[in-house]
């Protein structure tokens, strides 16, 4: 009961300066959501943090979907053209969170499995790590790199397009690919401009 009350006070210790985002049963949204339109390059690093709270289990092969934390779109209105995100998903059988750079080129999309040789950065929960998120402007390049704090566990994903635009569309945290949550899920994270 004492390690239960110990783990439960280090969670709350450890998100205290983070957002809690919350889809609910059923949905893909996170919320809080906002819309912002940014313009220029992006150069910006969100701390991230998966709980217990963070797990969740489909019975099937959707389990492996990446769900979406945060990130940038380069058109008004679909996330689909030309965007980047940091992704993650609950790895049941390795029991550890994993991430990778997500992103839409053109109509297709690029991530861990597809394009970077399933190279992924994993994280165990109650662990923050870093995500690093830019966009430059001039050379069509979104870059996302994700660091944990405690290791020299870094993973970088670079991604060249054709020729993005200088705004940019905030993109706020979405779950699965084809299922909603199948039960309430909670992340944490905080965005500072660098």
């Amino acid at each position: 009961m004492k390690s239960a009350i110990l783990v439960i006070l280090s969670v709350l210790i450890s998100t205290t300066n983070l957002t809690t985002y919350t889809v609910k049963k059923g949905e893909h949204d996170f919320k809080p959501n906002t819309l912002k339109l940014t313009f220029g390059d992006i150069s910006c690093k969100y701390t991230v943090m998966f709980t217990e709270k963070s797990k969740y289990i489909i019975p099937n092969e959707n389990q492996l979907d990446w769900n979406k934390g945060s990130g940038s779109s380069n058109e008004l209105f679909t996330n689909f053209k030309n965007s980047a995100m940091w992704a993650w998903r609950w790895n049941t059988k390795k029991n550890v969170f994993q991430c990778t750079g997500y992103f839409h080129k053109n109509d297709k999309r690029y991530y861990a499995e597809n394009y970077f040789s399933g190279k992924v950065f994993e994280i165990e929960p109650n662990h923050k790590f870093d995500v690093y998120f830019y966009k430059k402007t001039k050379q069509s390049q979104y870059q996302i790199m994700f660091r944990d704090m405690n290791s020299d566990n870094t993973v970088i994903y670079d991604m060249q397009y054709d020729n993005l635009k200088s705004w940019n569309r905030n993109i706020g945290a979405w779950f699965g690919g084809n299922e909603a949550a199948p039960s309430d899920v909670e992340i944490y994270f905080s965005k500072t401009n660098l």
